[in-house]
């Protein structure tokens, strides 16, 4: 019997087409995204706030809606307490967006008001995984492996926790996936191609103020387009931009003149914010305590915690040892550590919090160690196409400004501030993509291969994935007072905690990098 190509022996070839259809047809799809959703919706109704600053984004939002543009005048507010400085700085556009849902239902419960705000960023969560199919398309993925990825990436608990929770991280991570999708569409081009230009300025431009720490990443991918369209200009390749602008049916003219419009506008608010910030405090992203006053800036926890320890501590020199020590004996354990670590703000005060069950420690360290080698074997391999590289730089311009900050305040204030894993989550599906597409290309792709990695994902996400951490670890503490829904969650976390090995049966192989849930070292 003769195999279908990449088809392992004993599997017959329609079988393994059969399994490659179910894999990455609609359906499944349509699990994954109702499966997340289902997770998120399930924690959004019942967990108390959580441990990622979802009091300050709530308090954020809250200030937005005592106005109608995102340009506020915080003197004119009377100084909202808990959000320090929202006049200036980079991050306002999750914000301003729910303050409309927010102050349209002034008349109800503020605990449904602010259940509907975190419905409405798993929403947003499982849009942004619809995005990164098509992005993982784009990359060279069949269906089936795009929608393998999709599932890898949704079965990260934080990603999974942090959805339910209002934290701006949520649209960063749709609006993300938007501006890689425009951007490789862009990257494709063989010619001028204004349209394309224009969805990347919009999307960028809603990214960068969404979050000011996603501009190293618009930056890299900016530059290599840039440099990619003058190449193309300067060989002939602007002929016909003017009519290929107006070519096509009038609903195709008049979406490319919204988009351009939109795209303007977009520029325009990234002017506002960053370009008058360098002009009026000589940087793009002020400190809260050069904008306003410092009591007002104290009542944001953050800021206050930073002058504390900022003044108590000498700065360490900034040496090679230093540089190597914090990046292999802090920032990588720690981000290691806090990958699956999800936590609350108990009704009593302190923080309850946890890493899941001690299997995931396993689960965590194992598929990093998996993901890296299947990157290298790509790189070297040369197993890619299109814009990947682009994407790949970009991410890595994110994670070594991420880094540089990161070893910057500990060498300013001693603490490993803002080491978290939840801050590269947004940028982990880049990975997967790239590692999904070498994957396919070095083992030949197949159907079954696809469904394997499916069965395989599911698995291993029962020891510690998506939701696993809630349900096995969470207690009293961490639920709202909803008693119906408490008995299903005991119910459900009986059956989930059936499914992994006793805490005291097997040990972490993570190093523990200390208290990660102190407010001092959470960030």
């Amino acid at each position: 019997m003769r195999h279908a190509p990449g088809a392992p022996h004993g599997t017959a070839p329609g079988r393994a087409g059969g399994l490659g259809r179910l894999v990455g047809g609609r359906a499944f799809l349509s699990l994954v995204i109702a499966a997340f959703v289902v997770q998120g919706a399930w924690i959004a109704l019942l967990a108390r706030p959580s441990i990622y600053d979802e009091a300050y984004h709530i308090a954020a939002v809250r200030a937005f809606a005592r106005a109608w543009t995102p340009f506020v005048d915080q003197a004119a507010l009377g100084y909202p307490r808990g959000v320090g400085d929202v006049e200036r700085y980079g991050s306002y556009l999750m914000h301003w967006l729910l303050s409309y849902p927010y102050r349209v239902t002034g008349g109800w419960d503020e605990g449904d008001r602010v259940v509907m705000l975190r419905l409405l960023c798993v929403a947003a969560v499982a849009g942004g995984l619809l995005v990164w199919r098509a992005v993982f398309r784009r990359l060279g993925a069949g269906p089936a492996g795009a929608n393998v990825a999709v599932l890898v990436v949704s079965l990260a608990p934080l990603l999974v926790f942090q959805s339910a929770n209002v934290n701006y991280d949520n649209l960063l991570f749709l609006l993300t996936a938007v501006f890689c999708l425009a951007a490789l569409r862009l990257h494709a081009a063989q010619h001028l191609d204004l349209a394309a230009w224009a969805s990347v300025l919009l999307a960028g431009g809603l990214l960068a103020v969404t979050k000011y720490s996603a501009l190293p990443f618009i930056a890299f991918v900016g530059v290599v387009l840039l440099v990619r369209q003058v190449r193309s200009a300067l060989q002939g390749g602007t002929a016909g931009a003017a009519t290929r602008w107006l070519d096509g049916a009038r609903r195709d003219r008049v979406a490319r003149t919204a988009t351009a419009g939109g795209a303007v506008l977009a520029v325009l608010l990234v002017v506002e914010r960053y370009g008058m910030n360098v002009v009026r405090y000589g940087t793009p992203v002020p400190d809260c305590g050069d904008v306003h006053p410092a009591d007002t800036c104290a009542t944001w926890e953050p800021w206050g915690r930073n002058q504390t320890a900022d003044a108590s501590f000498a700065d360490l020199p900034l040496t090679p040892n230093l540089v190597e020590s914090f990046l292999t004996g802090i920032w990588v354990p720690r981000v290691l550590w806090t990958w699956n670590a999800i936590g609350v703000k108990t009704a009593a005060g302190p923080s309850a919090d946890t890493n899941g069950p001690t299997i995931a420690g396993f689960v965590v360290l194992g598929g990093a160690i998996a993901l890296l080698a299947v990157l290298l074997l790509t790189l070297v391999g040369r197993h890619w196409e299109g814009g990947a590289m682009m994407l790949l730089g970009g991410t890595a311009a994110f994670g070594l400004a991420l880094f540089l900050n990161n070893l910057d305040d500990y060498r300013t204030m001693g603490q490993p501030i803002g080491v978290h894993g939840r801050y590269l989550v947004t940028f982990v599906p880049v990975l997967v993509g790239i590692a999904v597409v070498g994957a396919a290309r070095m083992t030949g792709g197949g159907g079954s291969r696809a469904a394997a990695a499916a069965v395989l994902t599911l698995v291993v996400a029962t020891q510690g994935g998506g939701a696993a951490p809630f349900l096995t670890q969470s207690t009293a503490e961490w639920w709202q007072d909803k008693p119906v829904l408490v008995a299903v969650q005991e119910r459900l976390a009986s059956v989930a905690r059936g499914l992994v090995p006793h805490d005291d049966a097997v040990r972490d192989p993570r190093p523990d990098p200390g208290a990660w849930s102190s407010p001092a070292l959470s960030g």
